[in-house]
């Protein structure tokens, strides 16, 4: 995984409330992850390959565990009352 220099791929809730921003790009896939993290600890992330868009967002303090999954680099979420 690469860090990448592009902008966000879509305008978050509140610019004014976002402390953390980053985008990254996977080389084998070309696949870029923007992820960003505001002050009421709302993560959203955005996902972009070709011309697909995907938009993730959850509340922090609801989530109970994380979980990776190296051989397919996956993430799971573990929430209150969902998983991701």
């Amino acid at each position: 995984m690469e860090r990448s220099s592009i902008s966000s791929l879509k305008q978050i809730s509140d610019p004014n409330r976002t402390i953390i921003f980053d985008n990254f790009c996977l080389v084998s896939s070309k696949l870029l992850v923007c992820i960003e993290l505001q002050e009421d600890y709302q993560l959203h992330v955005h996902g972009k390959k070709s011309d697909q868009v995907e938009d993730f967002s959850m509340n922090l303090c609801e989530l109970l565990e994380i979980v990776l999954i190296l051989a397919t680099q996956t993430f799971i979420l573990n929430s209150i009352d969902k998983t991701f």
